[in-house]
């Protein structure tokens, strides 16, 4: 059956008073009495023509029979009673928990503590020492006490002692150490200086009163090891004192004899070479004597003479 067809058959239906609901002929109220929540609205059908036709029909028998109510659901505070014994079964869980917790925390708090069993320590058991009684010595008869009369005693003859005498002690003087300001070392005579070598002042070219250049020669043996060098150049330095106090200072001038002693311009001096020159003062006072100081590095001063 084409479309056209049923569509005019549910007209004479409908103009009949009566409806087909699941191919059997009813009442139109039968057909929204089961539609559950669908009662009431307006069926909707895809052909305008046919829904314009059966709206009118249908808005004639509401009139008449009155609006289908629909079923609605009953609700008990906002909520349904699905959504009621949700909320019922989870307080109680909640609940539940709670009194478990609180039990437990009581059940801690006032839990009576398990007694501790202290033992004592035996008391050790004393035996007492035995006693022991002293024994007293035997008494010995004493020997008969003897009534001779005791004999004499001669004496020895003795001896004299004959007293010897002891030579007379003589002590000798020490002699003052050389090399200082008042025992300066004589002109001729070596002094070593320990770690470098032996210095010592060969001859002078000053005699007592004269100003002047006094010129003294002087020579250095090294005594370092072969590979070792000497350096009398910063090793040494050298100032003259007269007998009035007077101090002066060595001077390089050109009329000192070369070779100058403790020059840089000097070949280096190995351990067991000697070295020999020159060292000129300038005096301008008129001395009764000379001596001359030596200042080794962190040794100290030696004095030497250098008048005879």
């Amino acid at each position: 059956m084409g479309r056209s067809s049923k569509v005019q058959q549910e007209v004479e239906l409908w103009e009949s008073g009566l409806v087909e609901v699941g191919g059997a002929v009813a009442h139109p109220a039968a057909r929204y009495a089961g539609c559950g929540e669908r009662a009431g609205n307006w069926p909707s059908y895809r052909d305008d023509g046919l829904h314009r036709a059966s709206s009118s029909l249908l808005k004639m028998e509401i009139l008449v029979m009155g609006p289908v109510k629909p079923q609605r659901k009953r609700r008990y505070l906002g909520m349904t009673r699905t959504e009621i014994t949700v909320v019922a079964v989870f307080g109680m869980l909640v609940l539940c928990m709670a009194i478990g917790g609180g039990f437990a925390i009581l059940r801690t708090v006032f839990a009576t503590p398990t007694p501790i069993l202290i033992v004592a320590p035996p008391q050790p058991t004393y035996t007492p020492l035995p006693t022991y009684t002293p024994l007293l010595p035997t008494t010995t008869s004493l020997p008969p006490t003897n009534t001779s009369a005791p004999p004499t005693l001669t004496p020895l003859p003795t001896n004299t002692h004959t007293p010897t005498n002891l030579p007379a002690f003589t002590s000798t003087p020490q002699q003052a150490q050389q090399g200082t300001f008042d025992n300066p070392i004589p002109i001729g005579t070596g002094y070593r200086f320990p770690g470098l070598g032996t210095m010592k002042v060969e001859r002078t070219l000053w005699k007592p009163g004269e100003t002047g250049f006094a010129i003294v020669e002087v020579s250095f043996l090294c005594e370092r090891p072969p590979s070792q060098v000497c350096d009398t150049s910063s090793k040494f330095m050298f100032e003259s004192v007269g007998k009035s106090g007077s101090a002066y200072n060595q001077e390089f001038d050109s009329t000192i004899p070369d070779p100058s002693f403790g020059s840089i311009f000097n070949p280096k001096l190995y351990g067991g070479a000697t070295e020999k020159g020159y060292i000129g003062f300038l005096i301008t006072n008129q001395e009764a004597s000379l001596i001359m100081s030596v200042e080794a590095f962190l040794q100290g001063t030696v004095f030497f003479k250098i008048s005879n």
